[in-house]
């Protein structure tokens, strides 16, 4: 331990003696490292961290399955109370839905997102409220018997200024009194890790929460997530066999609802099983891209490692001289190696923090109760950690090596000390490898960003231009289903359609149905352009645009065009809706350019990211070049004094220069162009009408990082080429 601590002491001495290159050592390593441990919170927040609930390794969500397992749905209340009585491997099952509501309170009306949850939801979590009570299990027995609530510590808080009384007061959920019997704790928001509900409400309370709906009493209404709490020593393949078991018991008393249906077991926390495939695909990629930020700056800075650790030959001779062993020396050098490390973990730690709050206040462009809470837990400062050590171990490792097996006169001498590094095939390996590694982020990033261009271009099949929309929900009101259909059967078709269904006929009058000749037809009586329906990057399909009363829905969306500024009369709509119905909610209250602004949001985050990964590897590759021929430079500072004693011009010695450091980014960028060609390809769904093979971007951040290269080569050139030759030879 002595030792260590003599070592610690040591190398914070020659850390000292060299500021530029501990300074630039560190911010590099704070970047990989910070870049590292921001996206580690967002996985560990995403798929690590355990619900703040009771024994949260015990909860398995219980989907059903259809078509032999290759799809899968939710389940209905009556199969759900069918599983819950019948079952032996759970000590408790609830279900939950999703569902939103307008929310009055003192004249104050709101459109929230809450639960509609089975009575026992909170006990066989194991969370217990802060304020008041749970729910009782008389309140999950009868229809619209116990207008009960408990409402969420973020809306207790936000919406009711932490009333400490609020137990016992009454609420309006869609014009029906509900009395609020607890208020939930602090960070508990339910088993979905980023739906931030307001409010929690009996199962038995649906036909108020969403006026019209029958679906408690309908076995084929699959709208309901269910969880249960295995009991102790029951395993996962247990409970898959019973729930097996009892699903064909259901599928022989109901085949019409059941016959076919399989069980899918999945842990909660992300709404469905696709949802947590593909956000493991997505944290698997940016865990690959920010890890090659990293290993950027670790062999950038391997290689200024080594190009220092090389003008330390003297002092590694004398001490290999006096009896030090090889493996004394590695460790010293590994030790300055994870000093540095540690410092820039430290930086980076915070500057995770910084990078984590940031998206922790992205507000995403929709009407949905979403939030990113990502914490620095003792999992990411763990991983930071190891991390740093890591880090500092893998860019120390090859220069400690490399530099402490030197020949010994040479050594003492101090002899051209720098000479072996500028033929140093390690070196020239490092130099390469950053050029390559810089290039592929580069190229991703360019990719990214020229998608992104190409997506705001895109006709969406309107004129978003002066125009605002704004939505209502009547049906939150205690408006049903309309049911008075007496308007004839007619409808609009897009191009595509008319070109499917009527090919080389004109499509006017022609009569069609969606589900067999024996239902009413509908009429053809107009065709408009096509348009983009669920995303940007689809490609053209039918679509049919039907009056809104023919199929009456209580949700609307009110769009107005102007032609001068559209947000001058959101306060006017708002004002004349209000009019007819002060406690109506409104939302979405945008203009339709900034509808636009959620098709585009994948594309732009991905753009702000892999674009900022990619100016940290062009400055990085920039630096790397730079501290190498820097070092290179004043290793031939001899060398290139006796060329100009003996009549070198100035250009000559430049061109020297120039052409060993571009030689060496040539073959970074003709390596780099044959990967980033083939890894280019896994972005082919993130793109929007941009090749993966994109030659503007491929030679464009080709020529990019060539001139980079060769700015960063041309300024050491040129102080070679200032070298007064007698003063080089007197003083080597």
């Amino acid at each position: 331990m002595e030792t260590l601590f003599r070592d610690v002491r040591y190398g914070i001495r020659q850390l000292r003696k060299h500021p530029a290159f501990t300074i630039l050592a560190i911010i590099s390593l704070a970047l990989g490292i910070g870049a590292n441990t921001a996206i580690f919170s967002l996985v560990n927040t995403v798929l690590l961290r355990p619900l703040p609930v009771k024994e949260p390794s015990r909860l398995i969500e219980v989907y059903g399955a259809l078509h032999n397992g290759a799809d899968f749905t939710l389940q209905s209340h009556l199969n759900y109370k069918d599983y819950r009585d019948r079952n032996d491997v759970f000590s408790g099952l609830f279900v939950y839905r999703m569902v939103v509501s307008s929310l009055s309170h003192n004249g104050n009306n709101q459109r929230v997102w809450g639960y509609l949850v089975s009575g026992n939801y909170f006990d066989v979590l194991g969370v217990k409220p802060i304020l008041g009570r749970g729910f009782l299990p008389e309140e999950d027995q009868t229809h619209g018997s116990h207008p009960v609530a408990i409402l969420s510590y973020s809306c207790w808080q936000g919406r009711f200024g932490g009333d400490p009384s609020i137990v016992g007061k009454t609420i309006s959920l869609n014009n029906h009194t509900f009395n609020v019997v607890g208020v939930a704790p602090k960070g508990f928001v339910g088993t979905e890790v980023a739906y931030a509900p307001a409010f929690w409400a009996p199962i038995m309370m649906a036909k108020e929460i969403e006026p019209g709906s029958n679906w408690l009493e309908s076995r084929d209404s699959d709208n309901l997530f269910m969880i249960g709490r295995l009991k102790p020593g029951v395993t996962v393949g247990q409970a898959k066999a019973e729930l097996d078991s009892i699903t064909l018991q259901l599928a022989k008393e109901y085949p019409a609802e059941n016959e076919g249906r399989g069980i899918i077991l999945s842990p909660p926390g992300l709404f469905i099983p696709s949802i947590r495939d593909a956000s493991i695909t997505f944290a698997t990629v940016l865990m690959v891209i920010v890890g090659l930020v990293l290993l950027l700056a670790c062999v950038n800075l391997a290689n200024l490692q080594l190009a220092r650790v090389t003008g330390r030959r003297k002092e590694i001779a004398i001490r290999l001289a006096v009896g030090a062993t090889r493996g004394r020396l590695v460790r010293q050098l590994l030790t300055e190696g994870v000093l540095l490390a540690l410092a820039g973990g430290v930086l980076g730690l915070l500057l995770a923090a910084w990078i984590t709050s940031l998206v922790g206040g992205i507000k995403l462009p929709m009407d949905i109760a979403l939030v990113f809470d990502l914490k620095l837990d003792w999992r990411v400062m763990f991983f930071a950690l190891g991390l740093s050590i890591l880090t500092g171990i893998v860019f120390s490792l090859l220069p400690a090596l490399q530099s402490s097996k030197p020949a010994l006169v040479p050594g003492l001498k101090d002899d051209a000390s720098l000479a072996g590094f500028r033929r140093s095939r390690l070196r020239n390996s490092l130099v390469v490898a950053q050029v390559s590694l810089s290039l592929i982020l580069l190229v991703c990033a360019g990719l990214i960003v020229r998608s992104l261009k190409a997506a705001q271009q895109m006709r969406p099949g309107f004129d978003p231009e002066n125009a605002v929309a704004l939505s209502f929900d009547v049906g939150l009101q205690g408006f049903a289903e309309n049911e008075d259909k007496k308007e004839s059967r007619v409808a609009v078709v897009n191009e595509t359609f008319a070109k499917k269904f009527f090919p080389n006929q004109d499509p006017i009058g022609k009569r069609f149905n969606f589900t067999g000749p024996k239902d009413p037809l509908w009429q053809v009586i107009g065709v408009c352009g096509d348009g983009k329906y669920n995303s940007l990057g689809e490609a053209p399909m039918p679509a049919v645009f039907r009056p809104q009363f023919r199929d009456y829905d209580t949700v609307c969306t009110l769009v107005v065009r102007t032609s001068g500024d559209p947000r001058s009369l959101i306060p006017t709509l708002r004002n004349e809706i209000q009019n007819m119905d002060a406690t109506l909610p409104l939302y979405d209250i945008k203009t339709l350019t900034e509808h636009m602004n959620i098709p585009l949001f994948p594309a732009r985050m991905a753009a702000n990211v892999l674009g900022s990964f990619g100016v940290l590897a062009l400055v990085l590759a920039a630096i790397g070049i730079y501290g190498v021929m820097s070092y290179v430079v004043a290793g031939r500072t001899r060398e290139i004094g006796l060329r100009m004693a003996l009549g070198a011009q100035l250009r000559h010695v430049r061109q020297l220069i120039l052409r060993q450091g571009m030689m060496l980014a040539g073959i970074g960028l003709v390596l780099g162009l044959a990967v980033v060609f083939v890894l280019a390809r896994f972005l082919t769904s993130m793109l929007y009408g941009v090749s993966p093979s994109d030659p503007v971007t491929f030679l464009g951040i080709s020529f990019l990082l060539a001139m980079v290269a060769l700015l960063a080569c041309y300024l050491p050139a040129r102080r070679a080429a200032r070298i007064d030759p007698m003063i080089a030879i007197r003083e080597e």
